[in-house]
């Protein structure tokens, strides 16, 4: 299975830097329907029923309980499979 990767380790190649990415993205992204869909979704509720909490043992996870129901929401929202989730978590950030 694919893993997904930290915009982090591709910084070098990458000639801007990924905050100034992320500032303009957040605004766009706020606008659009996905974006007014997940500002309604009561994300730390619903992770909280579905008993997912952050655990400071072992690995540090990629996303918060949070993320992870956004992301089970995604996935159905997008209609994709598990490998085609996390390719287009890799190649696009729209």
């Amino acid at each position: 299975m694919r893993k997904i990767q930290k915009i982090s380790e591709l910084q070098p190649t990458i000639s801007f830097t990924e905050f100034e990415v992320f500032k303009d993205y957040g605004q766009s992204f706020l606008r659009s329907e996905l974006g007014k869909l997940q500002v309604m979704l009561p994300l730390k509720s619903l992770s909280k029923e579905l008993g997912l909490q952050e655990s400071p043992l072992g690995r540090k996870t990629y996303f918060p309980p949070e993320g992870k129901v956004a992301l089970m929401f995604l996935k159905s929202y997008s209609g994709v499979s598990d490998r085609d989730l996390v390719m287009q978590l890799n190649a696009n950030i729209q």
